[in-house]
């Protein structure tokens, strides 16, 4: 968190309901103790969901081919992501 953001964020956890500080070190600690059964329960509500997953980054650093296999693929400019 940067430092000019803590205030809203401290507001924010309390507007969640959070308290006791910073919940981050612990939810960290708790995602670490997952296991894959306990992930692929969790992934299964999504099972028959449609979705959209965008990959931004250097085209040359992406293996393409494998994912245009993952399901339909669009490749768009930099131009039409920001077109400002």
């Amino acid at each position: 968190i940067r430092f000019r953001n803590i205030p809203f964020t401290v507001l924010r956890w309390e507007e969640q309901g959070i308290t006791g500080g910073d919940p981050r070190p612990e939810r960290f600690e708790k995602a670490l103790k997952y296991k894959l059964a306990e992930l692929e329960n969790f992934a299964q509500r999504f099972k028959d969901k449609p979705m959209t997953i965008y990959i931004l980054g250097h085209r040359d650093r992406v293996d393409l081919e494998r994912l245009k296999g993952t399901g339909d693929f669009e490749e768009k400019s930099l131009q039409a992501i920001f077109p400002y």
